[in-house]
This record gives C-alpha cells, sequence and structure tokens, in this order.
C-alpha cells in the first residue's frame, strides 16, 4: 500500500523519472498524467469548471491517475530534457501519445480476452510488449500499420477489448494510454511484463478485425443511425462560445439513445470525444458526459 511521506515520495517521483526516461528512449512521446496520491489532483485546470461542479455536487469523487495536467494532443514530447524536467519535481504519472509514437494499443478488460480471439481465429498470441496495469487487465502495444488504424474497435466489438490508436477521419488527434511506471487510484502499478520486448507491428489478422464493420455498427436503424450520429456530432461543432457545455450535455444524450439501438458505443465515445476537443472542451467532459447519458438509458 502506498502511503505520503517525504521518502515514499522521492522513491514515487524517481521510479517514475526512471521508467519516462526509458520509455523516451523507446522512441515514444510522452506528457504528464495527474498521480492519484498528489496533494490535489494537477488535472483539474484541464476540465470545464461545469464538470467539476457537478462532480462536487453530486458528491462524486474525481478519478485520480489517468486525466492529462496539459494538452496532451499537442505538447506530448520525445524530449529527453523535457522528460526529466517533467518527471525530476512532483509526483507525475506518464501518457503515452499513441499517435506520434505509432502505437495501436489493445486494452484487455479481463487479461484473456486477446488469448480467447486468437483461440477463437486458430492464431497464437502476439508476442509483443505487454504493460499489466490492474486486477488483471492488461494493454497489449502494437506498431501502427502504413495506414493507422484510430480508436474504433470495428469487428472487435463487444470482446472485451478498448482500442486506443493514432490519428483518423474521426479521431483528430488519436488516443493515450497511461504508461507503465505509473500508479492507479488503487494503488497498482501499471508494470512492463518484459521491458525488452520487442513492439511488433500488428498483426494483420488483427488489422483487417478493427478495420471491419461490426454486425452492430449500423444498429436497428441500418446505416441512418449513423447519418444520425452525424448529425447531432455536426449540430455540436457549430456551436458558439457560451452554449458550448450544455449542448455536448444534449449531443451526449443523443448519442446514448443511439448506442441504445445498436451502434458501437468505444466509436460513438471517440467521435464524441473528438468534437469535444476541437471546440475547446475536453475528451473527459464527453467521456463524462456520455457515461452519465447511458446510465439515463439503462435506467
Amino acid at each position: 500500500m502506498f502511503t505520503n511521506s517525504p521518502a515514499t515520495d522521492l522513491a514515487e517521483r524517481d521510479r517514475l523519472g526512471d521508467a519516462a526516461v526509458r520509455l523516451q528512449g523507446m522512441g515514444l512521446y510522452l506528457f504528464p498524467v495527474d498521480h492519484p496520491h498528489s496533494p490535489s489532483p494537477s488535472c483539474l485546470r484541464m476540465h470545464h469548471p461545469d464538470t467539476l461542479k457537478a462532480e462536487r455536487d453530486k458528491g462524486e469523487p474525481h478519478q485520480r491517475g489517468k486525466h492529462p495536467t496539459l494538452k496532451w494532443s499537442a505538447c506530448a514530447s520525445n524530449s529527453r530534457e523535457t522528460a526529466e524536467r517533467w518527471y525530476g519535481t512532483g509526483l507525475r504519472n506518464i501518457g503515452i501519445a499513441c499517435s506520434p509514437s505509432g502505437l495501436l494499443v489493445l486494452d484487455d478488460d479481463t487479461g484473456t480476452v486477446l488469448t480467447d480471439l486468437c483461440a477463437d481465429h486458430d492464431r497464437p498470441v502476439p508476442r509483443t510488449f505487454v504493460v499489466n496495469t490492474r486486477e488483471g487487465r492488461r494493454h497489449h502495444w502494437f506498431r501502427q500499420p502504413q495506414h493507422p488504424l484510430g480508436n474504433g474497435l470495428g469487428a472487435l466489438a463487444g470482446r472485451g477489448f478498448d482500442i486506443r490508436g493514432g490519428v483518423t477521419a474521426t479521431s483528430e488527434y488519436g488516443g493515450y494510454v497511461v504508461a507503465p511506471g505509473s500508479r492507479h487510484e488503487t494503488g497498482a502499478v501499471y508494470e512492463a511484463v518484459d521491458w525488452d520486448a520487442e513492439i511488433i507491428p500488428v498483426p494483420g489478422w488483427i488489422e483487417n478485425l478493427v478495420r471491419a464493420q461490426p454486425e452492430r455498427y449500423a444498429g436497428e436503424g441500418g446505416s441512418c443511425c449513423w447519418v444520425r450520429i452525424l448529425g447531432v456530432i455536426a449540430d455540436l461543432l457549430a456551436q458558439t462560445e457560451g452554449n458550448r457545455d450544455n449542448h455536448l450535455w444534449w449531443s451526449a444524450c443523443r448519442l446514448a439513445d443511439a448506442v441504445a439501438e445498436g451502434a458501437d458505443e468505444n466509436m460513438v465515445r471517440g467521435v464524441l470525444a473528438t468534437a469535444a476537443e476541437r471546440i475547446g472542451l475536453t475528451a473527459w467532459d464527453a467521456e463524462n458526459k456520455l457515461t452519465r447519458a447511458l446510465r439515463g438509458v439503462a435506467a
């Protein structure tokens, strides 16, 4: 169990600094992420005040350990000097921007989902760089193909995966992951299974599955479901300052309805997050509002 004290804080900072330099040396682009045991959330300035007020009003604790402390899509860096500056003072977790790093990360919710998928397709489990996150969960890291994959799941929808990838037509910034060395708010540390493992190119058969259109992608309304989603996003992008946050909530409610009709939830989340960032809000605002809207649909 991690407990704050000057000695443990220094050891934690040194450990994170060593991991950051190692990741930078692998050619990856890093940025600082809030650490769950820093005195106060260092990511708060990146969130809309209305979002924080809603959390306080509802008595919901602000999630720690996963949120960037700056605009990650613009500030991610592969500079060793920058990494040493970010992680040499204070407690900060490590984020990796997937697009400039050339990464496609499969987030395995149970730790066995990729193994099960390989068995279903009679394929060997790829031997690549793997990160144990918490409670048996794993991140499998791959190099992007020539035409990068984004955050969409394709035919992997419903299999227990999440995906973080590069810039695509529906994902302006791509995604990010919390890196090994970081600490989860539960106290667990993200750990590389083997720091010397190669990050291999994504196998072609997995690439094909991610690019494929899932059966439930269009929903009961066929392509009309996604025509409606794109209309909601277009309306959101057209909003002027002062009305954007309220309209983001309206958009989240409309998209929650689309998910209930069969649209892929992870793809909807990616599209809404991209739109939110484009109009000056944050991806976390979009994620939070869509989660709340989905709870309302399920209620």
